[in-house]
């Protein structure tokens, strides 16, 4: 290769002196403005959910089943329980699982969800019955008629099964789970009194019509009236007082 020759091949040793001077700063260059953009944007999103699925790990839990709305476990003294939503493996709820044993005390095993206060199991096989049918604990407060911004989402993903669990990127995961019997929340930071998370039930109390499907993974405000049972919310309303607030 002579000194005009700045033709470099790959399997030469080094590239030719010119070539290397021209490269060198600019690769430099480059190099560090990647970085820095890289660290612009790794900067600009939104910090993890304090969310956590406790993936591989399963726990025993007894307590009193409820079976409406959703699928729940009831534990502690009359008064004061904590409560569990209960979900299937997967992409399925567990309203088939607990079927015919309302106020019934049984033992599961399940792989727990959580995210705050809010607390879920994933059931791993059938519940074992260990008594005959009592009255689950009810201790519900009406708050009144409302009307909260948020955003509806399936409640499994957005407790922690997936992080993050909510947003457009999202919707098509959460429109499975809702069709899969996984219940519908209305994720919010501006509820009334203090609430974030309000589970969606019928006017009557029942699960929700799967219409509202349309609405899942935007913004929306919902009009209902508000109560609480158990350490969760619960907002009673109807497709038609759904209203999209944004794409």
């Amino acid at each position: 290769m002579t000194g005009r020759d700045d033709f470099y091949v790959g399997y030469h040793p080094q590239a030719p002196r010119r070539l290397a001077r021209f490269l060198a700063p600019r690769v430099g260059v480059l190099l560090t403005g990647a970085s820095a953009l890289a660290a612009v944007l790794a900067g600009l999103q939104e910090p993890p959910s304090p969310a956590v699925f406790e993936f591989g790990i399963v726990r025993e839990f007894q307590g009193r089943i409820r079976e409406r709305p959703y699928a729940m476990l009831e534990v502690g003294a009359l008064g004061t329980p904590h409560t569990y939503l209960l979900v299937g493996q997967g992409k399925r709820g567990a309203d088939d699982l607990v079927t015919g044993l309302d106020g019934r005390e049984v033992r599961i095993e399940g792989t727990l969800i959580f995210r705050g206060s809010h607390t879920m199991v994933e059931v791993h096989g059938l519940p074992v019955v260990l008594d005959a049918a009592g009255a689950p604990a009810r201790t519900d407060s009406d708050v009144g008629m409302v009307e909260i911004d948020g955003e509806i989402v399936d409640a499994k993903c957005h407790l922690g099964a997936m992080n993050p669990g909510s947003g457009s990127t999202h919707r098509a995961c959460a429109i499975r789970c809702l069709l899969g019997g996984i219940p519908p929340l209305l994720a919010t930071s501006e509820g009334p009194e203090g609430v974030s998370d309000a589970l969606l039930v019928t006017s009557g109390g029942g699960p929700i019509d799967p219409s509202l499907l349309d609405a899942v993974g935007v913004r929306v405000k919902i009009q209902g009236r508000l109560h609480r049972t158990a350490g969760w919310a619960f907002l009673e309303t109807d497709p038609s007082a759904i209203r999209r607030t944004r794409p």
